[in-house]
């Protein structure tokens, strides 16, 4: 690992980790507000393609099959519960 002041590093005492805090833990709630946002008829496109990958996406990376998240906000239920392992969601 380089010491170079100026290279990139993670980790707690760096003040910063190298994940996107959507990627990393969701609350039902922040799924709930992000659902009724995308059933909105004036929904930011930028906020489409993250959210809606997020809520509806089938891809291994999210999504019951990796174990993450179990929800879906086009789905009937969208109900969520993270993993027994973490507690978190999605990574």
């Amino acid at each position: 690992m380089s010491t170079d002041p100026q290279t990139p590093r993670t980790g707690g005492q760096q003040g910063y980790l190298r994940i996107a805090t959507e990627e990393a833990f969701a609350t039902q709630d922040l799924f709930d507000a992000w659902a009724r946002t995308m059933d909105s008829r004036d929904v930011d496109p930028g906020f489409a393609g993250l959210a809606g990958f997020y809520t509806t996406s089938q891809a291994e990376r999210r999504g019951p099959s990796s174990g993450g998240c179990s929800t879906s906000a086009r789905s009937a239920s969208r109900t969520w519960t993270p993993p027994a392992s973490t507690g978190r969601c999605c990574c």
